[in-house]
């Protein structure tokens, strides 16, 4: 059964971009908890004869106050509004995979009781939102790629800045994230590769904030062996080295190329 109508979870291709509330979602399944209780108590205390017709009367009280935390529970934003950063603490990221974790068990929630057309209408406009977000990033992503000037010179890295990457690397694997019921295999790519997309974008963000360099001309006149740390020097390298790894972890061959070839320079 799905009572909701069609504007309830609608996409608005011009405000694609979502902000989860985390708070209406954690009252939405509460209702699933409160549910269970009375499946397992409750309920068994009528005459089995009459059981049906009150699990159908509490089944459709629970799907409207469902739908009513859920329909709360987001906010549309259009382009403009929507700003892609340095996430300090990957926290906006784990607010979104926060937030699909629980919209997953929302829609096996919904699953239970039926709900077939909302589920159909809130993963249209999970997977638009995911979209916009996607191409979003691409964008700052190649604006990112273009501070790597691959010219005759020295390049220089900081490596206390190259060390935030390592948090990165604790995201919760996209695969488990986008494992969401009644998703589709392709569907479920599009929220790893957003999560993906993200992951490198922060990766090149840092590097990007850690690199520096000087023409080859301008160096030469000041090198001295005695200043340099060659130790300082492979410690940077290696953690350039791993973010490369990284990025292609994530399946970024042309991201993981370039830095390859920062790394020849």
């Amino acid at each position: 059964m799905s009572i909701s109508n069609d504007s309830q979870f609608k996409a608005d291709r011009e405000r694609p971009f979502i902000k989860w509330k985390i708070d209406s979602l954690d009252d939405a399944l509460a209702l699933r908890e409160s549910r269970e209780k009375y499946l397992d108590k409750d309920l068994m205390l009528f005459p089995k004869e009459y059981r049906k017709r009150i699990l159908e009367s509490i089944d459709n009280q629970t799907e409207k106050k469902l739908l009513s935390f859920v329909g709360r529970s987001f906010i549309s934003t259009g382009e403009d509004s929507y700003v892609i950063e340095f996430d300090s603490g990957n926290k906006n990221l784990y607010q979104y995979i926060n937030a699909l974790s629980k919209l997953k068990e929302i829609i096996v929630f919904m699953q239970e009781m039926g709900q077939n057309d909302d589920i159909k209408r809130l993963k249209n406009l999970i997977l638009n939102d995911a979209s916009a977000r996607k191409n979003m990033l691409q964008i700052s992503l190649d604006e990112v790629k273009t501070a790597f000037m691959l010219n005759d010179s020295i390049n220089f890295w900081d490596s206390n800045i190259i060390k935030q990457i390592e948090s990165l690397k604790e995201i919760k694997d996209p695969e488990l994230v986008s494992n969401i019921p009644s998703f589709e295999i392709y569907e479920r790519k599009v929220i790893e590769n957003l999560i993906d997309k993200n992951i490198v974008f922060q990766t090149l963000f840092i590097l990007e904030k850690a690199y520096s360099e000087t023409k080859v001309e301008e160096y030469i006149p000041f090198f001295d062996i005695q200043n340099e740390d060659p130790k300082k020097y492979l410690e940077a390298v290696n953690l350039v080295k791993k973010a490369r790894d990284l990025v292609e972890d994530m399946n970024h061959n042309d991201e993981a190329i370039l830095l390859d070839n920062i790394l020849v320079f």
